[in-house]
């Protein structure tokens, strides 16, 4: 059985990384254990690399945040 990966910006935005990350792992499997077609397989692709993105922009805020609370000692570089 061939699942559907579009996801919703809103609803990704809303995963925590794990999710995200548990998301694209299973994207891969799927990718890897079963035929998709051209379109399908970019499709697939593309939500990968959406996922990929979100969780950039989620690490992204926390070193942000985190450079905020050393701001009183010192800041780290990420």
């Amino acid at each position: 059985m061939q699942k559907e990966w579009k996801i919703d910006a809103e609803t990704m935005s809303a995963m925590s990384m794990e999710e995200a990350y548990a998301k694209l792992d299973e994207l891969l499997s799927d990718l890897e254990m079963n035929e998709h077609s051209l379109e399908e397989t970019f499709g697939m692709y593309t939500q990968g690399l959406q996922l990929v993105q979100c969780c950039h922009e989620k690490i992204d805020r926390i070193e942000k945040k985190l450079q905020i609370l050393e701001q009183n000692d010192t800041v780290s570089e990420f």
